[in-house]
C-alpha cells in the first residue's frame, strides 16, 4: 500500500479494500441528535430548576401540614403552580433546543453537500 505523491493511489477495488481495512473509513460519522425527552431532562438539570422543584415540594408539604382542616383542600395549589411553571419552562427550553438542533443539522447537510474534494487516482485528478 504505497502512495505515490505524483500519481496518488491506484484506486482499484482491492487497493481500496486493503486501505479501508488498514486505516478505516474516511467518512465522517453522523451523530444522532438528542431527542425531545433527552433535551427536556437536560433542561430540568439546571440548578435553578432543581431548587424550584425542591422548594415546591417543601411548600406543598408545609402548607398542607400546617393548614387548618378547612383550608387543606386548597393549600397545595401554590406549590403545584410552581411545579407547573417549571414544567412549562423546561418544555419551552426543550422545544427551542430541539428546533435549533434540527436547523443545525440542515445547515450542516447543506454545507457538506457543497464541499468538493479533489483526489488523485492513477495519475489523474478526480
Amino acid at each position: 500500500m504505497i502512495t505515490d505523491e505524483k500519481k496518488g493511489i491506484s484506486g482499484s477495488d482491492e487497493d481500496c479494500r486493503q486501505r479501508i481495512e488498514a486505516f478505516g473509513s474516511n467518512q465522517k460519522k453522523q451523530s444522532e441528535p438528542p431527542g425531545f425527552w433527552e433535551l427536556f431532562c437536560g433542561a430540568l438539570e439546571d440548578l435553578t430548576m432543581r431548587i424550584l422543584i425542591v422548594a415546591s415540594f417543601l411548600s406543598i408539604a408545609i402548607e398542607v401540614g400546617t393548614a387548618k382542616p378547612q383550608q387543606r383542600a386548597t393549600a397545595w395549589i401554590e406549590g403545584f403552580a410552581v411545579l407547573v411553571a417549571v414544567g412549562i419552562c423546561a418544555t419551552v427550553t426543550a422545544v427551542n433546543d430541539y428546533q435549533k438542533e434540527r436547523q443545525f443539522l440542515k445547515l450542516n447537510s447543506v454545507a457538506d453537500s457543497r464541499k468538493r474534494v479533489t483526489i488523485r487516482r492513477s495519475g489523474e485528478q478526480k
